[in-house]
């Protein structure tokens, strides 16, 4: 195979890799509002009250093993989020009382049945408590990694029981870290959560693609697209004056379509843009991507915004064509409440030292007949010696390579002979 076609099988892979993370959104897998494919232990019903989407849930009641499970008539194709997907789902928790600390599992296998090619993770004690519990399984959290993820068609959960027990799950889904807002940035809990975007009579809120609470703020257009929110009640962050950072969610449907010009992130104390303003040039900060996006923004401290005041805040992109964004979870704090160290303190110069003394006339130099050379027979450096060292040692690999250069050519010759 040529040099040229090993190239451009390369850059085809490459591409084609790209294509498809960029073409991963969030996917239902089974929102459980039928019970119909849905098949268990004890009693599998339909919930339709206690629930956390759409119209309904799917509910399990026994005293000793909770389980439902069932089968796709056609395998979905799940290779997008093989690598770095996360599975979201919600549980609803009777009684954690009654957990028996035993095997436990949530499966995902391609065989159409359990326990062969699975892809499996523990669902300990630990990650429940009672009432609703949103799991997010990122794919580092499967202990078992057999399942081909292009035809997943089988699908169960079991948690083992002591007593009289049942749990209700929700809203299965699959998508990238970024679509549940799992992001790089170590968002400690000192950090203020300021704007969860989840009022409806403030925002245009999407309750479908949220990173926190129940909403994100959306908007769709062209030249510009606006989120905005004045207040009535002013906040006070005066946590940013000093090493502040604002930590921000914003989704954009297609990045590609956006103009790469103006548009920003605005926080003002005077109730509208452009005055008493806080802001950032989003280009500058972060290079968009298809679906959500995490912003850590650092705040400039000498800002005209008074920062016990904020009162209004907007969002605004430009697009060639017409175009989605989101607006979600909004933090402030300092750096260490966002996993950043500390300013290191200024440094401090060296205190000043006294000029040595110059020589008085009774300590004059020596003389040249007190030297220890003469002026004829100047002493040395020991940078001259070892200057000396080196060409002599490079002198000698030359000669080396020379002579197996010369060496290896007559062998060569004397084979061609032969």
């Amino acid at each position: 195979m040529s040099r040229w076609l090993k190239l451009l099988l390369v850059v085809t892979a490459v591409l084609a890799l790209l294509t498809v993370g960029a073409s991963a959104k969030i996917i239902v897998i089974d929102n459980m509002d039928d019970v119909t494919p849905w098949s268990g232990s004890g009693t599998v019903s339909l919930e339709t009250e206690n629930i956390k989407e759409g119209t309904g849930a799917i509910k399990c009641e026994d005293s000793g093993l909770l389980q439902i499970q069932r089968n796709f008539e056609e395998p979905l194709d799940l290779s997008a989020y093989e690598d770095d997907g996360v599975i979201s789902v919600w549980v609803y928790v009777d009684n954690i009382d009654t957990f028996d600390v035993r095997d436990n599992q949530f499966e995902f296998t391609s065989s159409g049945t359990c326990d062969v090619e699975e892809s499996g993770i523990n669902i300990s004690n630990e990650y429940f408590e009672e009432g609703w519990n949103h799991l997010l399984f990122t794919m580092a959290d499967f202990s078992s990694y057999d399942a081909d993820w292009s035809r997943i068609n089988f699908i169960r959960a079991y948690k083992f029981v002591t007593g009289p027990n049942y749990w209700i799950w929700d809203d299965l889904r699959i998508g990238l870290e970024s679509d549940f807002g799992m992001g790089k940035v170590k968002v400690t809990s000192n950090a203020k959560l300021i704007e969860s975007f989840d009022d409806a009579n403030a925002f245009n809120v999407d309750t479908e693609y949220a990173i926190e609470g129940t909403g994100c703020a959306t908007a769709t257009g062209t030249a510009p697209i606006i989120i905005e929110r004045k207040y009535d009640t002013p906040m006070d962050l005066s946590v940013l004056k000093e090493n502040g950072y604002v930590y921000v969610w914003i989704y954009v449907e297609d990045a590609a379509a956006l103009q790469k010009g103006d548009g920003q992130f605005e926080l003002t104390s005077s109730g509208t843009s452009d005055q008493n303003e806080l802001s950032w040039v989003l280009h500058d900060v972060v290079e968009f991507k298809d679906g959500w996006n995490e912003l850590l923004l650092e705040v400039d401290p000498n800002t005209e915004c008074d920062l016990s005041a904020v009162n209004y805040l907007r969002l605004y992109l430009f697009s060639d064509t017409e175009n989605t964004i989101k607006l979600d979870r909004l933090m402030v704090g300092t750096g260490p409440d966002f996993g950043l160290k500390p300013p290191a303190p200024p440094e401090t110069e060296p205190p000043v030292t006294e000029a040595p003394a110059e020589d008085t006339p009774d300590e004059q130099a020596p003389s040249a007949d007190e030297t220890t050379a003469s002026s004829g027979e100047t002493e040395a450096e020991p940078g001259s010696s070892n200057a000396v060292i080196i060409v002599i040692v490079a002198a000698v690999i030359i000669v080396v390579i020379v002579v197996i250069i010369i060496a290896v050519t007559r062998k060569k010759k004397s084979d061609q002979q032969e």
